[in-house]
């Protein structure tokens, strides 16, 4: 998690492209008022599959 928000704060800034969202994280974009780009690049920036698990499974105890 706390990766995971410095690199959303290190890659909140205008990109010239779009990027799609990954499906795990649609409703935690919607749900915390992330920025698309920003939790994209973040989420993909973990290193290998488990975290981008764990850090779902992080936000969804936030969610309840």
């Amino acid at each position: 998690m706390n990766r995971f928000a410095r690199d959303y704060v290190r890659y909140d800034r205008k990109w010239e492209t779009r990027l799609k969202v990954p499906e795990s994280m649609k409703g935690y974009v919607e749900f915390f008022h992330f920025k698309k780009a920003a939790a994209t690049l973040a989420y993909y920036a973990l290193e290998n599959s488990s975290e981008m698990t764990r850090l779902i499974e992080v936000l969804g105890r936030f969610e309840r």
